[in-house]
């Protein structure tokens, strides 16, 4: 799961999982307020939305405003409020902003599981991830 932490102006910080970026817009799932977020570079708007599904076209903002984006951040490993602590921290030591989203490590082991089995059933492709992950109760 890719993840990073964002400041908006000098006091909204959020830490999201599941961000991605492409056209200018970052997308994520913020962890410390349950919502979905949505935030264009080029005209600075940031809309909340309900739900962690798929944005539709139909699909309102629950808030909309307008916002700087003024610092981002990988996450460390913790709950959000250590994550959020260790960002706020790292900001005020001036480290630059980290704007690249990293890989995705459990995407890139689907992709290689399944081009394993892809001439094979993919129930061959379910019993090897039961097998690996079964023991983190981890419902799949």
């Amino acid at each position: 799961m890719t993840g990073k932490v964002f400041l908006f102006d000098d006091h909204g910080w959020l830490y999201c999982s599941d961000v991605s970026f492409k056209d200018g817009v970052w997308r994520g799932w913020v962890e410390n307020g349950c919502w979905h977020l949505v935030y264009n570079t080029e005209n600075q708007s940031l809309k909340a939305y309900e739900g962690a599904g798929q944005e539709r076209i139909d699909w309102a903002p629950v808030t909309e405003h307008t916002a700087t984006l003024t610092w981002m951040g990988d996450p460390i490993k913790g709950n959000y409020n250590t994550v959020i602590e260790d960002a706020k921290q790292r900001y005020e030591n001036r480290e630059q902003p980290v704007a690249e989203i990293g890989p995705d490590r459990d995407y890139e082991l689907f992709l290689k599981l399944k081009a394993k089995y892809e001439n094979d059933n993919e129930y061959d492709l379910y019993l090897e991830l039961k097998e690996r992950y079964e023991d983190d109760e981890v419902a799949f």
